[in-house]
């Protein structure tokens, strides 16, 4: 079976690492034998990307053909079009090269591809997928033109994959009742680089750990407010790390200098190999995000075997109360995060880690996620 992924881009750490998710699922049914190619049409401006290139290559068995052109800013009409000119060219010259595929699978379609572009592919006889993992449709933050997009998307694709359930409900209220019937739930998979480690013995702190975007969504200031109700009296054994960066993490830093308290610690942005020392450094990952599509840092936490704490509301909470690995607090609600941290701080010696990772990988893994997408795609 010849696979075709379309992605946002090719994901480069001097670009943000934007595309990783598409490009890992078009890696990983490479493994299942399959003939993939991987193309992207990224027109993001130059404050992402500097260069202006075309790539063509074979890396890792997978063909990549794609466009980077630094012209966002401009009218959003002409982008558009530039961006889809350029997606059609590639998809024609990885044709040229791998010849017509059987299948295209398209990830974040509302900002990879339009209606025309899907029939052009349907003409050539290609079966579509699509993936949606964008947050902006579970908060109906999208467009009246988007919102009319995913309607016709739905309409005209053979199948739709959905990171979660919650936003498969989101999506679904978007789109026609009869087309309801193409959604699937599979969720986003997790990197092998993050698997199960015992915490070195030579630690003493009890660490709880925050990975992700620093915007106000994510509640950063409400899991600070809660720790410091939590430990108040400044216990040197405790410690709060907050990995990643945003807009928000001026605003949290200088919450931190209220309180006076070196035991929060801000990483900045983290590579994904040290990220997963992190978990494995970490007693407890935590999120007071009130909004998620689905949630990668809290499957990453339990690859590397270690419970979670999430909002009542969460998405990742169906795996939670099956899994009994973590324990979830009131949405926006500080007293009851704080509960929640004093219990896992008191009871995290009762979850086993080893089962939290074993389990994990039965449903996050790549093989565990790639053989789900693979048999849609048959």
């Amino acid at each position: 079976m010849k696979v075709l992924v379309i992605g946002r881009a090719y994901p480069e750490v001097s670009t943000g690492m934007n595309g990783i998710f598409e490009y890992e699922q078009a890696s990983g049914l490479r493994k299942l034998k399959l003939n993939v190619s991987y193309i992207w049409s990224d027109v993001r401006s130059i404050k992402y990307q500097k260069k202006i290139k075309k790539t063509e290559k074979v890396e890792n068995g997978i063909r990549l053909v794609g466009y980077n052109l630094p012209i966002g800013g401009i009218s959003a009409k002409i982008l558009h079009r530039i961006q889809m000119f350029l997606l059609k060219k590639a998809f024609k010259d990885a044709m040229i090269a791998a010849g017509t595929p059987d299948v295209v699978h398209i990830h974040f379609p509302l900002l990879t591809v339009d209606t025309e572009f899907i029939k052009y592919v349907k003409s050539l006889g290609c079966k579509v997928v699509v993936t949606e993992h964008w947050t902006r449709i579970l908060e109906k933050r999208i467009t009246d033109a988007q919102a009319k997009l995913l309607k016709d998307i739905a309409e005209e694709v053979d199948s739709v994959i959905c990171v979660s359930e919650d936003l498969k409900n989101a999506v679904a209220d978007y789109i026609a009742e009869k087309n309801c019937n193409k959604l699937v739930v599979i969720p986003n998979m997790v990197n092998e680089c993050f698997s199960y480690h015992v915490k070195p013995n030579n630690d003493d702190k009890f660490v709880f750990l925050y990975s992700g975007r620093l915007r106000k969504p994510k509640r950063c200031d409400l899991l600070i407010k809660a720790f410091e109700k939590a430990f108040p009296n400044k216990n040197e054994k405790v410690e709060l790390i907050i990995a990643g960066d945003g807009l928000e993490r001026e605003a949290l830093e200088k919450l931190k200098e209220e309180y006076h308290d070196s035991r929060i610690v801000f990483k900045g942005f983290v590579k994904r190999e040290k990220m997963s020392e992190l978990y494995r450094k970490a007693d407890v990952y935590v999120s007071a995000s009130a909004l998620e599509t689905f949630g990668v840092p809290f499957a990453e936490a339990w690859m590397c075997g270690r419970p979670v704490i999430c909002a009542d509301n969460s998405p990742i909470l169906p795996y939670l109360e099956e899994m009994k690995n973590g324990i979830s607090f009131k949405t926006d609600d500080v007293e009851s995060l704080k509960t929640a941290l004093l219990t896992m701080y008191e009871k995290c010696s009762s979850f086993d880690g080893k089962a939290i990772s074993d389990k994990a990988s039965e449903i996050f893994s790549q093989q565990a996620v790639i053989t789900k997408v693979k048999d849609v795609l048959k």
